[in-house]
């Protein structure tokens, strides 16, 4: 389980996209699943390795770690995503 919030922390969450790629890059095994209204996520089943976690958003920049999951992993990925800033323009 994992939970997404915006790094202004505001009470709307954006709805993020959370992808496990298996690594290497090569390999076809790919976990994902979306934020709920809440900012959280769960990846109900994964097998053991290493994976590369992305997590994705609208609006946001992505967030990506590289992370090793053991056969009996429990626990919380606390992730924060931060707005992608507008460029505007100075007269």
């Amino acid at each position: 389980m994992g939970r997404i919030r915006e790094i202004a922390y505001v009470d709307k969450q954006p709805r993020a996209k959370v992808r496990l790629r298996h690594d290497p890059p090569e390999s076809s095994i790919v976990y994902s699943t979306e934020t709920n209204e809440h900012g959280f996520f769960d990846f109900a089943h994964t097998s053991l390795g290493r994976f590369r976690l992305e997590v994705t958003a609208e609006g946001f920049q992505t967030y990506s770690a590289d992370v090793y999951l053991l056969s009996d992993f429990v626990g919380n990925w606390a992730v924060e995503l931060r707005a992608i800033k507008s460029k505007s323009k100075v007269p």
